[in-house]
């Protein structure tokens, strides 16, 4: 339920993810154009996404990198948006999105990191939160695989700058 997730875990993901939430139409246009023209000339992959787009490619699509996909996914956001409001999207992205550690949705990641409920995370646990997200597998500090510390602390520490309580 949107009221049981603290202001403060909303206004960090939305800062970590989707600075535009509140007022794009659920679809960066710009950011697709962007990231199909760096796709194609420098070869990577991957970007772009609102909040929508992600919580449409998590909840409603597969994860397979194509155009098609992401046409769905766009078409889906925009229909979403028009028959959800931002609360609810943010609510249940938040309920459904990997945080790594087995973690699907913010309650279950406040318990894996912090052995707490989301109501009692401070402001630093929940930028820390919103930063993993970025990249979930790659910044968990227990993954024993995990070489990312600049790269978290410079993530941690841009979502911490962001959140206006």
């Amino acid at each position: 339920d949107a009221d049981e997730i603290p202001e403060t875990v909303k206004h960090a993901v939305v800062a970590a993810e989707d600075r535009t939430f509140y007022e794009n139409s659920g679809v960066d246009v710009k950011g697709i154009v962007r990231a199909a023209f760096s796709n194609t000339t420098e070869g990577t992959s991957g970007g772009a996404s609102t909040i929508t787009q992600q919580y449409v490619k998590n909840y409603y699509l597969s994860a397979e990198r194509s155009y098609s996909r992401k046409l769905k996914e766009a078409v889906i956001a925009l229909k979403l948006t028009r028959q959800k409001s931002k609360d609810q999207i943010l609510t249940d992205y938040l309920n459904t999105i990997y945080f790594n550690r087995g973690a699907y949705g913010i309650e279950a990641a406040a318990k894996a990191y912090f052995a707490k409920s989301t109501k009692d995370l401070s402001l630093q646990e929940t930028a820390a939160l919103a930063a993993i997200l970025n990249n979930p597998a790659g910044f968990d500090p227990a993954s024993s695989t995990f070489r990312g510390e600049e790269k978290l602390l410079g993530r941690y520490q841009y979502v911490l700058s962001l959140i206006h309580i």
